[in-house]
């Protein structure tokens, strides 16, 4: 197990709840720097890891699909701040990288 990434299982991305009028549920936010390298990505492809947890800049623990950072990944891992917005059941709706 690495610092930013852990051995779990996860249910995957899940969309957008709605409450209970249809529309959609207010989404929060979380924002983390991840560093990761091009070894620990590879526990990713190799299938020894599903999710990836992070601690944000407020403290709070985070856990989320591997496979949704793969469009930042390079050549030499993963490195910036990302912003990560998730329903009010705590559900991942998507990831964006601020920095």
């Amino acid at each position: 197990m690495f610092e930013c990434g852990a051995l779990e299982l996860t249910a995957g991305i899940l969309p957008v709840s709605r409450s209970s009028n249809g529309s959609m549920a207010e989404l929060q936010t979380i924002r983390f720097y991840l560093s990761l390298t091009a070894d620990e990505i590879m526990a990713y492809y190799r299938g020894d890891a599903e999710s990836i947890v992070a601690t944000s800049d407020d403290g709070r623990r985070v856990s989320f699909p591997a496979r949704v950072i793969r469009p930042f990944v390079s050549y030499s891992g993963v490195q910036g701040w990302f912003l990560l917005r998730y329903d009010a059941e705590g559900r991942f709706h998507s990831i964006e990288k601020i920095r």
